[in-house]
C-alpha cells in the first residue's frame, strides 16, 4: 500500500492549489486567441466571474457566444462534406436537412456580425486588461 503525501496534494496544499489556478487561469487567458472554437468558448467561461468588472465580464460573454455560433459552422461545414461525399441518391434523402443547414448558417453569420459589432475591445487589450486584472 501507498502513503500519499499530504503536502504534495492539490487538496490539501493550498499554496499548491493557488499555483494551479494562476496557471489554468494564465492558460484559460492564452486560449481566448485560439483558433478552436470550443477551447475559446471553454475559456471564456471559465473566465466569467473571476473578473470583479462588468464591463470584461460582459466581453467574455460576447467572445464565449461568438465561439459557440463559429463551432456551429464549422459542425455544419463537415456535415456539407459528408454530403457532398454521397451518391445523389443518397444526398436525395438529405435534402431538407441541407437546407436547414443553409438557414442555420445564414442565421449564425448574422448573429456573429451583430455580437462583433457589441465587441468593445480587441482580443490583444481584452488579454492584457484581463492580465492586469488577474495579476
Amino acid at each position: 500500500m501507498k502513503v500519499i503525501n499530504l503536502e504534495k496534494s492539490i487538496f490539501t496544499n493550498s499554496t499548491m492549489r493557488e499555483e494551479l489556478n494562476k496557471y489554468t487561469t494564465q492558460v484559460q487567458i492564452n486560449d481566448l486567441t485560439s483558433e478552436e472554437p470550443k477551447s475559446k468558448r471553454e475559456a471564456a467561461k471559465g473566465l466569467i466571474g473571476k473578473v470583479s468588472d462588468n464591463a470584461l465580464n460582459e466581453e467574455l460573454r460576447i467572445v464565449a457566444e461568438i465561439a459557440k455560433r463559429e463551432d456551429l459552422l464549422n459542425r455544419v461545414a463537415k456535415e456539407k462534406k459528408k454530403i457532398d461525399g454521397m451518391t445523389k441518391e443518397g444526398a436525395k434523402k438529405y435534402e431538407k436537412e441541407v437546407a436547414g443547414y443553409t438557414k442555420a448558417t445564414e442565421k449564425a453569420t448574422e448573429e456573429i456580425i451583430e455580437l462583433a459589432g457589441r465587441r468593445t475591445m480587441s482580443d490583444d487589450e481584452l488579454k492584457k486588461r484581463l492580465k492586469r486584472a488577474l495579476a
